[in-house]
């Protein structure tokens, strides 16, 4: 599911469906009832909303009235229009879910079992299931080879079907199974455990042998949710969990995961009012030339300063974004921020400086994203070519054949593109021509092991060889050694960067490092 919580304002909903969406979302998301007679600026005073779901007839002044105030009174409040259908229903769980098609199917045939259910003694389970290192498996074997594995867990799983149970693949790597009639709570257990040696058992695909291993979240009907919303939420929830309760990686929702939940949730809405508000910041790591030892450029990394919680990492707060769809707001304020920034090292007479900042999977596929670079780059007024943008080898590999598209329209723009986290697998040696990066990133946990890994040694050393043949920049991450220096240095990598030159720094910190080098009072 997405962002939970929500607090939305629905305008127009007859009772009937207002009864059939409270059903739907009991305990997820809180519905603000309003029809076109409503004075609508005491409501919007009454709560901070989140989204606006707006039952539209365009033919009704008093809907037009209506629409004119709210775009009046919250300019940045989402408006839904809806139109009055007999799916309607089913359009609002779609978008409030993500899940279309047979996964709206999904949701009404566990709703017609939960009923059924509901007259008899035995207890219903909720089995929300997470393939591991699937973008991983991507990125090495290709998406065509990910689909066929998927294709046949699949069918895996469906062996375990019946009439009273229910399954449906959520995502690409994620299934969700209900099943309405588990003898007890320990037979809920049990099938579980049974679900996942299915998904462990090895699988076979092209000659390739498979061994995919996953998580389970479960949870059990009533107590864990009296709603399938509810039961998909904890499920997920625990499946996402940190704590082991089971063996074989299955995880049961419990009182401790839902105030982590709960948590989770607060966490969120303090993450939205630090990107409203500013109050994150950005360190900057600087990237070295390992022949000159100049200072070429600086990657932009993002920090939280919690009044509570202190200085929080990217892992501590981006999967919230992501979760919770800010992950483009705030995307949108580190590359504003850190072209703004780079801007005022050129005019301290730093010109050739250049700035990386990470972008993520969801940016990625968003269809605004490539204007939004283009009207911060007219902002700021930094020259295209001094902006790096980093994507995920998983990320390019996700759409193989559509990410040249991105990636072009990118250049078009003057900027370049690095492909970030790479490992060389096959999938992704065949596409870099094809991808048209301009930038090679080692990803770090191989710069980590090249001098105790005598394979992770020989294959940077070839990945060097390769971007040269290719005439391409390859850079190092996470260089902490001298050795580590010495060895990227022999085998022709040029650029890296890594706490052995400096740490994550404050911009002003940077200047002083840019002053020291220029200067020549810093050995």
């Amino acid at each position: 599911m997405r962002r939970k919580d929500l607090k939305i304002l629905a305008i127009n909903f007859p009772e009937e469906m207002q009864r059939s969406l409270s059903a739907w979302f009991s305990g997820i998301h809180n519905f603000l009832w309003l029809d076109v007679t409503t004075d609508l600026s005491s409501a919007l005073n009454t709560a901070v909303q989140d989204i606006v779901l707006f039952r539209y007839n365009k033919t009704d002044d008093r809907h037009r009235a209506m629409l004119e105030s709210l775009n009046e009174s919250s300019s940045n409040l989402p408006i839904i229009i809806l139109p009055d259908r007999e799916t309607l229903v089913d359009d609002v769980i779609s978008y409030l879910t993500g899940y279309t098609g047979s996964n709206c199917d999904f949701f009404r045939h566990c709703n017609e079992l939960l009923v059924h259910r509901s007259r008899s003694q035995t207890v219903a389970a909720m089995y929300w299931l997470k393939l591991r290192y699937w973008e991983h498996t991507i990125g090495i074997y290709g998406p065509d080879l990910a689909e066929r594995l998927c294709r046949q867990l699949s069918s895996r799983l469906s062996s375990h079907v019946n009439e009273h149970c229910v399954l449906a693949n959520v995502e690409d790597n994620q299934f969700a199974l209900f099943k309405a009639d588990c003898v007890d709570h320990e037979n809920a257990r049990l099938f579980a455990r049974t679900l996942a040696k299915s998904i462990l058992a090895p699988i076979s695909v092209d000659h390739l042998q498979f061994r995919i291993p996953v998580d389970v979240g479960v949870s059990i009907y009533p107590d864990d949710g009296e709603t399938i919303a509810w039961l998909i939420a904890n499920a997920s929830a625990a499946q996402s969990s940190n704590r082991n309760i089971w063996k074989g990686n299955c995880f049961y929702f419990s009182r401790e995961i839902a105030e982590t939940a709960t948590r989770q949730a607060s966490l969120r809405e303090s993450l939205r009012y630090a990107i409203q508000n500013e109050a994150l910041v950005l360190l900057y790591q600087p990237v070295v030339d390992l022949q000159s030892g100049d200072l070429t450029g600086v990657e932009a990394l993002v920090r939280w300063n919690h009044p509570e919680l202190g200085m929080l990492l990217p892992e501590d707060f981006i999967p919230l974004a992501q979760e919770s769809g800010l992950i483009m707001e705030l995307g949108r304020w580190v590359l504003r921020q850190a072209c703004a920034q780079l801007k005022d090292w050129h005019e301290a007479g730093y010109a050739s400086l250049s700035v990386a900042v990470n972008v993520s999977a969801v940016e990625f596929d968003q269809a605004q994203w490539v204007s939004a670079i283009s009207k911060i780059l007219i902002e700021t007024g930094i020259a295209p070519e001094f902006l790096e943008l980093d994507i995920a080898e998983s990320t390019l590999m996700r759409h193989a054949e559509t990410s040249p598209q991105i990636v072009r329209s990118l250049k078009n723009l003057g900027v370049k593109v690095v492909m970030d986290n790479f490992e060389g697998g096959y999938s992704s040696l065949r596409y870099i021509k094809h991808f048209l990066v301009d930038i090679l990133k080692i990803d770090r946990s191989m710069t980590h092991d090249m001098m105790t890994d005598t394979d992770s040694s020989i294959i940077i050393s070839s990945l060097i060889r390769l971007a040269k043949s290719m005439d391409l920049p390859i850079q190092a991450v996470g260089v902490e050694t001298k050795e580590q220096f010495d060895c990227l240095l022999h085998s022709g990598c040029y650029r890296a960067q890594g706490h052995l030159f400096s740490k994550p720094i404050f911009a002003q910190d940077v200047m002083q490092l840019l002053t020291q080098r220029k200067t020549g009072t810093l050995a």
